[in-house]
């Protein structure tokens, strides 16, 4: 009599919009395979026009960001970052994006100093500083952000 060889479960995994599915094919007493799937997920619904097709993606707008100058120091143990302001001027309660090769992020102005005294403006030629609330590196880029907005196409 011929002896019966088992198959071993034949397991595959694809990626299916961003996650991962195992499909087993597992073998039964008679020889037929089945599949079992885990965690299969619905297809991204994108909106149509019955009509003109599918719609434009919706009209963005983001806040236009004008350069000022560049961090020339950090003081880690006070967290004020020392910016060499070369264009505009600076107010308390501006926001501020300081953007670099390992940092971004935005800012209201709290506390702005010039020489060790407390001001309330800096005009461009000056070097201030500025209490942050992430570490900053030198050479980051500072950026005011002003109120006005541009719609991203």
């Amino acid at each position: 009599m011929a002896k019966k060889t088992e198959k071993q479960p034949n397991v595959k995994s694809r990626l299916k919009n961003g996650k991962k599915t195992d499909e087993k094919k597992t073998a039964k007493a008679s020889g037929k395979a089945t599949s079992l799937k885990k965690t299969v997920l619905e297809e991204e619904v994108i909106p149509t026009d019955p009509v003109s097709g599918p719609l434009p993606p919706p009209i963005v707008s983001r806040p236009i960001e004008e350069p000022i100058g560049a961090v020339t120091h950090y003081y880690s143990h006070l967290g004020v970052a020392i910016i060499d302001m070369k264009l505009g001027a600076l107010s308390v309660s501006d926001t501020i994006h300081i953007k670099g090769s390992t940092t971004d992020f935005k800012q209201p102005v709290q506390s702005i100093e010039v020489d060790h005294k407390p001001v309330t403006k800096a005009k461009a030629r000056a070097t201030i500083g500025v209490k942050v609330v992430e570490p900053v590196r030198e050479h980051d880029h500072v950026y005011i952000v002003n109120a006005e907005s541009v719609p991203i196409i």
